[in-house]
């Protein structure tokens, strides 16, 4: 918290004196960690431009009733040890990047759905299913096999691992066709408590242990 306390000394120099340069560090002290009034009309000079702190100089706190926060599509890769938290413009949802330029939806616990009931994302044999991490930590996927004898995947793995140190991801697969069925089988990156054929409303739930996708649940 910044001091309260009323300045009460300023330094002042006669006109023509070699400045000193101990006096004018302290003039600037004098308003370091003090609270400073602020004009409620105080803007930058120009749009999208300045920083307020830099990597070396970081504010300790801020305090404030509201955030506005302006709208983007993206965000730049933030250096070493830092988080890029912003909206996106295009789904009004917050975000998160860091320095490994890796993107991921905040929310705590926000579900991502791909596809739907009546139009499930098409899984090839050996395509396998896709799992990107930066679409979000918990995931819903409507799927459908590419043929009408059933998908039986040949991928290893057979969904894709995510490459983030993360763990506890959750993930649902959801079937969506009783033709275009798909099969998955315990091991290449799996632990299921045995196979199971995605058929019409068939659901496997799963969980990401930091190296494999885990069963925790199912209604075939």
């Amino acid at each position: 918290m910044p001091s309260s306390a009323t300045i009460t000394s300023f330094y002042s120099f006669t006109a023509l004196t070699t400045i000193r340069s101990s006096e004018v560090n302290t003039n600037f002290s004098n308003f370091r960690g003090h609270v400073i009034p602020i004009s409620p009309t105080t803007a930058t000079g120009s749009n999208l431009t300045y920083d307020l702190g830099s990597t070396e100089y970081i504010w300790k706190s801020i305090y404030g009733r509201h955030l506005l926060m302006y709208g983007d599509t993206t965000a730049a890769t933030p250096p070493a040890g830092f988080y890029d938290i912003y909206v996106k413009s295009t789904d009004g949802k917050a975000y998160k990047k860091d320095s490994a330029g890796l993107e991921s939806q905040l929310g705590g616990g926000a579900l991502v759905v791909t596809g739907t009931p009546s139009a499930g994302t098409t899984v090839t044999a050996a395509g396998g299913i896709s799992f990107t991490f930066s679409s979000g930590e918990r995931q819903l996927l409507y799927l459908i096999g590419d043929t009408t004898v059933g998908t039986d995947i040949t991928a290893n793995p057979q969904i894709a691992a995510t490459t983030s140190t993360a763990y506890n991801l959750e993930l649902w697969l959801y079937g969506t066709s009783d033709t275009n069925t798909i099969l998955l089988e315990d091991g290449n990156g799996l632990s299921l408590n045995g196979s199971i054929t995605l058929g019409d409303k068939s659901i496997l739930q799963l969980l990401w242990n930091g190296t494999t996708w885990v069963e925790t649940g199912r209604k075939a």
